[in-house]
C-alpha cells in the first residue's frame, strides 16, 4: 500500500477568503408519492442546475448548481436553507459530501484547468492534492474524517493526512473510482471502469473486491453511496454508460436486493448517497433536458 505526503504539503485557505453567502430563501419543494418514497425536488432558487449530492444523519444535504452567467457554485441545504460555496480561485466548484459533524468535501477547478479535492471544517477550507497526481477528486468523507477519491493515479484514501492507493487487490486495467466509505475506514464503495463495461463494487478488506451488477443484460453499473448499515445506491443504464445516464435508473441496493429509485416523470435518475435512515438524494433529468436535485424519503 502506497503512503505519500503529509499535511503540510497542504495548502490551507482562511475563512476570510470563502464566500459562505446564505441565499436567504427557503427550499420550496414539489412533493411526489411513489409507492415506496416521497421525493423531493431539490432546487436552487436562480439556477439552471441543481444536483444533490451528499447528505448526512441530520439531513443536511450539499451538492451544486450551475447559473445562466455559466458559474458552478458549492452549496449546502440546512434547515431549508441554501448556502453557497464559494472559492476564491476557483473557475467552478462542486461540494460532494457532508459528515456528521458539517465538514464538507469535495472538488474545484481553478483557472488554469486543474482539478483539486477540498475539506471544508469549522470554516477552514483545506486544499487536498494527491502528490503524485495532477488531478484529484475527494469524493467520500466519513465522520472519523477520512476522504477517499480518484487521482490520475488511482483511487486513495487520505487518513490523518497520508494518502493510501486503494482498493487493494485491484485488476490491472480497471479504473477504480472511489465514491464512499465506511466509519472503520475500511469498508468502501464506488465505480470500476475497464473495456469490458462498467461495474460498481465494494470492497470490504484490503484484498478484496466484489464487482456488483444490476441484472439486466448489457447494464452498466454505478455505485454512488453506502450508509452504515451497507445499504448501497446507484444507478443503472443500457443507453448512456457515463454521466449523466440518459436512461438511466436509480437504484437501492439492500441485503442484495435491488429496489427502483426513480423520480416520478423524469427522464432518467442518478442515486448518489444516503443516510442511515435510508433518505437518499440524487438528481433526475427532467422533461427539458435539465438536471436537478431531489430527496426521496421512505414512506415507512
Amino acid at each position: 500500500m502506497k503512503t505519500t505526503a503529509s499535511v503540510t504539503a497542504w495548502r490551507h485557505i482562511g475563512l476570510r477568503h470563502i464566500a459562505l453567502a446564505g441565499l436567504g430563501c427557503l427550499l420550496v419543494s414539489l412533493q411526489l408519492q411513489a409507492a415506496d418514497y416521497t421525493y423531493v425536488r431539490i432546487s436552487v432558487p436562480g439556477s439552471i442546475e441543481t444536483w444533490a449530492n451528499g447528505i448526512n444523519a441530520r439531513g443536511d444535504i450539499v451538492g451544486l448548481y450551475l447559473t445562466a452567467d455559466g458559474g458552478t457554485h458549492g452549496y449546502v441545504l440546512r434547515k431549508g436553507v441554501f448556502t453557497t460555496i464559494e472559492h476564491p480561485d476557483a473557475d467552478a466548484l462542486a461540494a460532494r459530501r457532508i459528515n456528521s459533524r458539517g465538514d464538507i468535501a469535495g472538488v474545484w477547478h481553478d483557472f488554469d484547468g486543474g482539478l483539486h479535492g477540498f475539506l471544508l471544517s469549522g470554516g477552514q477550507l483545506t486544499h487536498i492534492q494527491k502528490p503524485d497526481s495532477t488531478f484529484t477528486w475527494a469524493f467520500g468523507l466519513n465522520d472519523a474524517g477520512d476522504i477517499v477519491g480518484v487521482s490520475d493515479s488511482g483511487g486513495f484514501l487520505l487518513r490523518d493526512g497520508k494518502f493510501r492507493t486503494v482498493p487493494s487487490g485491484g485488476v490491472r486495467g480497471v479504473d477504480y473510482r472511489l465514491f464512499d466509505v465506511q466509519d472503520n475506514g475500511r469498508v468502501m464503495v464506488g465505480t470500476a471502469i475497464s473495456n469490458s463495461g462498467i461495474n460498481g463494487f465494494i470492497s470490504r478488506r484490503a484484498g478484496e473486491i466484489e464487482l456488483i451488477s444490476y441484472p439486466l443484460p448489457g447494464a452498466c453499473t454505478a455505485i454512488r453511496g453506502m450508509n452504515e448499515r451497507g445499504d448501497m445506491v446507484g444507478s443503472v443504464a443500457t443507453d448512456d454508460c457515463f454521466p449523466p445516464f440518459g436512461d438511466a435508473r436509480g437504484f437501492l441496493l439492500r441485503d442484495g436486493e435491488f429496489t427502483p429509485i426513480h423520480f416520478p416523470g423524469a427522464q432518467g435518475t442518478d442515486a448518489w448517497d444516503i443516510n442511515d435512515d435510508g433518505v437518499i438524494v440524487g438528481r433526475y433529468i427532467d422533461r427539458a433536458g435539465h438536471l436537478v436535485g431531489f430527496k426521496a424519503k421512505p414512506n415507512n
